[in-house]
This record gives C-alpha cells, structure tokens and sequence, in this order.
C-alpha cells in the first residue's frame, strides 16, 4: 500500500541571496510587506520591508538541473508571448538612456 505524501506550498516573492556552504546551495526565499506608510495611503509605496522565510538547500548538481529547467521555462514563456526576450546586460547598458550626473564619472 502506498503512501501519499500531503506537499506543502510556499510562497516567496523573489530570492534575495544564494550562497555556496559546505557543498550545498543555500537560497533565501524572501516576502515583501507594504509598510505602514503605503497601507495607509500616506507613502509612495517603496517602503516595502523584506522578510527572509525560508532556506532552501540544494546539493550542486540539483541547483544546475534547476536553473536549467527554469531557463527552459523561461525560453518557453517567451515564446508564448507572456515574456518578453530579457536583455542581454552589456545591450541594456548601451541601450540606456537615463542621464548621467558629471558628479559620478
């Protein structure tokens, strides 16, 4: 007789660090939370405050099929049209247009 197991959902809003110990992949799962400000309409809105709730640990070789299987579901997604194709960093840089202060070069 087999046993099914009850799987457990979590919910994070991003990754905030992955790290490399002791042979094992660490990813913090973080969620973010309005602050008082923009609940009660006060704030702009960017005073979110970051909660890491979960470590997830990983040995090496299941974090490489990992992040493979989310570049393929990302190429996917962008094919269905509900991504659009990210750019690539050295294209992003060329292609901004913010102005530079002289301050900072």
């Amino acid at each position: 007789m087999s046993r099914l197991l009850k799987m457990k959902d979590i919910f994070a809003n991003t990754i905030s660090r992955i790290d490399f110990i002791d042979g094992m992949i660490r990813i913090e799962l973080v969620t973010l939370s309005p602050s008082l400000d923009s609940i009660e309409g006060g704030g702009d809105g960017q005073g979110a405050s970051i909660k890491v709730r979960y470590a997830l640990y990983m040995p090496l070789g299941g974090f490489m099929r990992s992040a493979l299987t989310q570049e393929k579901f990302i190429q996917e997604m962008v094919s269905r049209g509900i991504l659009l194709t990210p750019a690539a960093p050295s294209q992003a840089a060329e292609d901004s247009t913010s102005p530079v202060s002289p301050d900072f070069i």
